[in-house]
């Protein structure tokens, strides 16, 4: 797979010979119809039961239109998960700017797990979407600025607990691995009566951050 598909990068599509080229405007129509369509299919049917051919059938395009924006059904996929966390990005981005120490580590938690929580389709069509390979997620990590984001969602974490001569990376593992565990069963198991999302943020933020222990407790277990 080809950059092209990286989080805010636009998919130009090829030429079509002996027609008048389309403008922006349309070019950008015609990619929305197709990634609404997908969205919308990929959410209610599950993304292996959805071929190409309904996509662009839903969306009122040939599958040939449709592979000139996207070359495959993975590559559609994968440019809805970049919009996803675009968005996501931009929501962390704006509470880190907008919070002070000491808040703004759990604010910026709280916003993350409000988002998927908020948007449980948005968690499934990311997280839950089957017959996808690891390389292909693999991939995806790697171009797309994940990595990054997780990175600045724990950074306070690191820097707060590294200053009192802790281990603030793992620490940090463990935030990330449990905030994913709060949205998982928020959004799977919405029947129960869980504690309110930003409760169990808080808690979590300040549980790591008083548990986590020195490198010498560490060094002398």
């Amino acid at each position: 797979m080809g950059s092209a598909y990286a989080i805010g990068q636009p998919v130009v599509p090829r030429s079509t010979v002996g027609r008048p080229a389309l403008t922006a405007a349309q070019i950008a129509d015609r990619r929305r119809s197709v990634t609404e369509a997908a969205r919308a299919l990929f959410v209610n049917e599950g993304y292996s039961a959805v071929s190409i051919r309904r996509v662009a059938a839903v969306a009122g395009v040939t599958p040939k239109t449709l592979y000139s924006y996207f070359e495959s059904k993975l590559a559609l996929l994968l440019s809805l998960w970049s919009d996803v966390f675009m968005d996501v990005f931009a929501v962390l981005e704006r509470i880190s700017r907008d919070e002070q120490e000491p808040t703004r580590l759990v604010k910026t938690c709280q916003a993350y797990v409000r988002y998927w929580v908020d948007r449980p389709d948005c968690y499934r069509l990311v997280f839950m979407s089957g017959d996808v390979t690891q390389t292909a997620v693999t991939g995806f990590i790697d171009r797309s600025g994940i990595t990054e984001m997780f990175s600045s969602l724990a950074e306070p974490l690191v820097l707060l607990l590294e200053k009192d001569g802790k281990p603030g990376r793992e620490a940090a593992e463990l935030l990330i691995c449990a905030l994913q565990g709060i949205v998982h069963c928020q959004v799977t198991m919405s029947g129960y009566p869980w504690a309110p999302p930003e409760t169990l943020v808080e808690m979590l933020v300040r549980s790591i951050a008083s548990a986590t222990p020195t490198r010498t407790q560490r060094d002398t277990r």
